[in-house]
């Protein structure tokens, strides 16, 4: 949110945490962006070089949700690795179980 209106106002927005979501990383719709961490699409083709390079081509990505904590981290990072699963023909696709557990 603070992203949009930085570049809405054309202020400059600094951000700084472990992993940014992948679209922050569009300097078409955040052009007054800065930050010094890496996009949760980056962080899924490093994994993806992980991979190739031990020869992998199956993985689970495992992680929760508290219905106490409304952002969705981890969903971030899932979408980006179906992006990059679907675009890499020698991944497999993952098989998702939609249980949701009260933390």
């Amino acid at each position: 949110m603070a992203a949009t209106i930085g570049a809405y106002f054309n202020f400059l927005f600094f951000a700084w945490s472990t992993v940014l979501f992948a679209d922050l990383s569009n300097p078409l719709s955040y052009p007054t962006l800065a930050s010094t961490s890496v996009s949760t699409y980056s962080l899924v083709q490093a994994l993806g070089r992980v991979f190739r390079v031990f020869k992998w081509n199956e993985f689970a990505f495992f992680y929760g949700i508290a219905f106490d904590n409304a952002t969705p981290r981890c969903a971030y990072v899932q979408a980006d690795m179906d992006k990059y699963v679907s675009t890499n023909e020698n991944m497999v696709s993952k098989k998702l179980f939609n249980k949701q557990y009260k933390i």
